[in-house]
């Protein structure tokens, strides 16, 4: 039995939830087509058809039932090309009546392009509505409709253990066993006649190829317009001696301390050498190989590290700073690779890598934990230098006032700022992100008070309301 609160998850509509009372017909229809492109274009989702935007009313008779279902399949065949995957599911309600809930797959063939009065459209699901795509949205979309897995594609080549001894190497000492093809077989990397897929190329011997392409360099200020940078390697090669040279590299040209300890010492590196390694090798499981003259991209300044994949991350979600590792949810991108570093203990999975990095970081600061961004072309996962004692917070990106002082703020106003400078936000996502619930207290003495103020901006439509700095009254300061 589909309740009222099951259904409505508090009454709002969300990136992957959509409430229509009637599937319109006709010229109307365009505004449910538009969620249908969206989900497909994004993350994929589900319309509750027959649901009040309220929540004060759910479920149709049953009579209204097929009508519904065949004004969705006629207007979605005639107006959504190319057709992504969708589902219905019934479901009965406490008052007897009926809900339908159409389940829109995430497309594996985006852009998907709405047409309506002979004109083609793009949309994309943010929070709570459709929205049409950007020109860096769509480039996104097209990089992401290259077939996924490109490291399962089959190669000349034919496996020979001789090509394979760092390989093998590893599997003795971390498994203490060898090397056959019946495990790259069972793991992706080669089909049965001993072909091997890119995958396995990429941990050959000899691989000297574009796949494993890597470049290191070292800023010696904050940001790349402080000075000019030094090249401390560049290369490629197989995985396993790739992912080491990039560490030791880095542990070679970072600072570190000596610690004395009951017996002996202990070195203290800047960066802990799990994150660094977990960090490393997530760059080469996740790139995107269809990116041709590409590099993964190590960048050291002077307060962190950056390292930077070809490619967003394959569900296509672009967001900045994000600070919750945790909440980063993505398909490996290269599974069979992956398959292969899982087989030496050397990947887990994406989510794994990251638990590990929180754990480094555990005790340290607020401007000291790691964040990640993914942009249309890279994937870059930031590690804060645990010896820089500013952090990533001071003075870099220090906010300036205009003719107001920041002691008029609270500081869960000032965190509200500095978390809506770059980017719009819901209630929802600011409440999680002060650690409080999105209650009246937020909206009345922190988010009314700026907005009175001049100092942020309320936009969006219906419900669903976003809230974005006023950057002619803030300013980031920078050195």
């Amino acid at each position: 039995m589909l309740t009222r609160e099951e259904i409505l998850n508090g009454g709002i509509e969300t990136k992957d939830a959509e409430f229509q009372w009637v599937l319109a017909d006709g010229p109307e229809a365009f505004e449910w087509l538009k969620t249908v492109c969206a989900f497909a274009n994004t993350l994929g989702g589900k319309i509750y058809v027959g649901v009040d935007n309220d929540g004060s009313d759910i479920g149709l008779p049953r009579e209204q039932i097929d009508s519904q279902v065949q004004t969705f399949i006629r207007n979605f065949k005639e107006h959504i090309s190319p057709l992504p995957l969708y589902n219905f599911v019934y479901r009965d309600t406490e008052s007897g009546q009926i809900v339908i809930i159409i389940e829109i797959s995430k497309g594996v063939h985006p852009p998907y392009i709405l047409t309506f009065h002979s004109i083609p459209s793009i949309y994309v699901r943010d929070e709570g509505r459709g929205t049409p795509a950007s020109r860096g949205e769509i480039y996104n979309m097209v990089l992401n409709a290259i077939p996924f897995d490109a490291d399962k594609a089959l190669t000349d080549e034919i496996f020979n253990i001789d090509d394979f001894a760092v390989l093998n190497d590893e599997l003795k000492k971390k498994k203490g066993t060898s090397l056959r093809l019946s495990m790259l077989v069972k793991r992706g990397a080669a089909d049965k006649n001993g072909q091997l897929r890119i995958a396995a190329m990429m941990l050959r011997d000899d691989y000297n190829g574009p796949y494993t392409r890597y470049r290191i360099v070292k800023w010696h200020g904050r940001s790349k317009g402080d000075d000019t940078y030094i090249e401390l390697s560049s290369g490629s090669g197989n995985v396993i001696e790739a992912v080491s040279d990039i560490v030791d590299t880095i542990l070679d040209n970072t600072e570190r301390i000596e610690t004395k300890k009951a017996i002996g010492r202990s070195t203290v590196y800047a960066y802990p050498v799990r994150s660094l390694t977990e960090g490393v090798i997530n760059a080469f499981v996740h790139r995107n190989l269809n990116l041709k003259n590409s590099e993964i991209l190590i960048s050291i300044f002077r307060d962190r590290i950056e390292i930077s994949s070809p490619g967003s991350l394959s569900n296509g979600i672009i967001f900045e700073k994000e600070r919750n590792l945790s909440l980063i949810d993505s398909e490996t991108r290269n599974s069979a690779l992956g398959n292969l570093l899982n087989m030496v203990n050397m990947y887990e999975g994406l989510g794994s890598g990251y638990r590990k990095i929180l754990e480094d970081y555990s005790l340290a600061d607020e401007a000291h934990q790691p964040f990640v961004s993914s942009h249309y072309n890279a994937f870059v996962l930031t590690l804060p230098s645990l010896l820089y004692k500013p952090g990533l917070a001071a003075p870099k990106g220090e906010l300036s006032f205009s003719a107001l002082s920041k002691d008029d703020l609270s500081p869960k106003q000032l965190k509200t700022i500095a978390y809506c400078y770059d980017a719009k936000r819901t209630v929802e996502k600011i409440a999680t992100y002060l650690n409080i619930k999105p209650s009246t207290y937020l909206r009345e003495e922190i988010l009314e008070p700026l907005i009175e103020k001049g100092i942020l901006v309320k936009a969006g439509k219906g419900k669903q309301k976003f809230y974005l700095v006023n950057k002619e009254k803030v300013r980031k300061e920078f050195e």
